[in-house]
């Protein structure tokens, strides 16, 4: 850890700097109906740690759920979590990202999409039955266009929700799953905007 120095609280998120030496908390404590664990977005690399609550020492290599950066995970409101994340093997620089989901001890990792464009902000919905995510498109005129799609939580049936050349980005299903709300930016405006999905 930064300085040197060594934590021992383990009930929190944290991302690390280490060029920075300090640690930052970023949520908070985040633990599964079934069992009492923690996640660490741990070190540079963002690969997520799982810690026993009973632990008093943060292990780095023993409890680590994944070799792969991991970043943006969230586990399903189900009564036998799941995790997903954005991430991918052995990142390098201006690599895409894709969805992941695993099991909460770490296992039954599964990349769910698997295209050339970026895929992040995954989200779930309300009954656990489905993921919002961003995906990476092609710029209009120099600049960054990302647009919200949806799609069943075993990556079937995927769907493009909004189609137009802006920056849609932190979608959020609403209570009862049948919306999702969105910010967008475009050169002149940024906005909140709800979809339906009950034909989605």
């Amino acid at each position: 850890m930064g300085g040197g120095k060594e934590r021992h609280r383990i009930a929190h998120i944290f991302i690390f700097c280490l060029m920075a030496h300090a640690c930052q908390q970023k949520t908070q404590p985040l633990r599964t109906s079934s069992k009492k664990i923690q996640m660490w977005a741990a070190a540079l690399q963002g690969r997520v740690v799982r810690i026993p609550s009973n632990t008093k020492r943060r292990s780095t290599m023993k409890n680590r759920i994944t070799f792969i950066c991991a970043m943006l995970f969230l586990l399903s409101p189900l009564a036998h979590a799941k995790i997903v994340f954005a991430g991918g093997r052995m990142p390098e620089a201006g690599k895409a990202c894709d969805i992941y989901v695993m099991n909460d001890d770490g296992s039954n990792l599964r990349k769910i999409t698997n295209t050339p464009e970026g895929e992040g902000n995954p989200k779930w919905s309300p009954d656990g039955k489905y993921i919002a995510f961003t995906r990476d498109r092609p710029p209009h005129n120099g600049r960054q266009v990302v647009n919200i799609f949806m799609m069943d939580a075993d990556g079937s049936n995927e769907r493009r929700l909004t189609n137009h050349h802006a920056l849609d980005n932190y979608p959020r299903f609403l209570p009862g799953g049948k919306q999702l709300c969105f910010l967008s930016l475009t050169k002149t405006e940024s906005a909140l905007y709800n979809v339906s999905l009950i034909n989605s």
